[in-house]
């Protein structure tokens, strides 16, 4: 089991933000330790990495990337370091991303097509101010 490290350096704290750094469980957390520090460290921080875990273990935190935890631009870094290239749909898997939009095209494919074959609505429209409880809206004719 891997001892706590007795002097962490300031660079690597920074890349432990989601944690104190004295309660991990270094070796239970070692994938999500070298992802962190690859993403947000500097080279400081990735050489006590490598001293710390390995470069077998960096390397085997890249080929097998957590889902929504690098950033697109570190993860092709880090692929192209160590010679190899991630099947497409991992990489999509492991990358960080806030949009809201959908990575499985097929569904919303299916939906836009519907949307796009509605024809847009004619006539007239009704007027919010014409709403009182319990009666339909009126269609506004002017």
């Amino acid at each position: 089991m891997k001892e706590k490290p007795k002097d962490l350096p300031e660079s690597v704290r920074a890349c432990l933000w989601f944690s104190n750094p004295e309660e991990l469980d270094w070796e239970q957390n070692q994938n999500h330790i070298i992802t962190q520090i690859l993403n947000r460290g500097t080279w400081e921080a990735v050489r006590w990495a490598r001293e710390f875990y390995g470069i077998a273990a960096i390397e085997q935190a890249v080929r097998q990337p957590q889902r929504g935890l690098w950033f697109p631009q570190t993860l092709n870094f880090w692929q192209k370091f160590f010679g190899f290239t991630l099947h497409p749909s991992l990489a999509s898997k492991a990358l960080f991303s806030l949009s809201p939009t959908f990575r499985y095209k097929t569904p919303v494919r299916r939906y836009r097509k519907f949307f796009d074959r509605r024809p847009a609505p004619s006539g007239p429209v009704p007027r919010s101010s014409d709403r009182s409880p319990g009666r339909a809206i009126p269609l506004r004719t002017e």
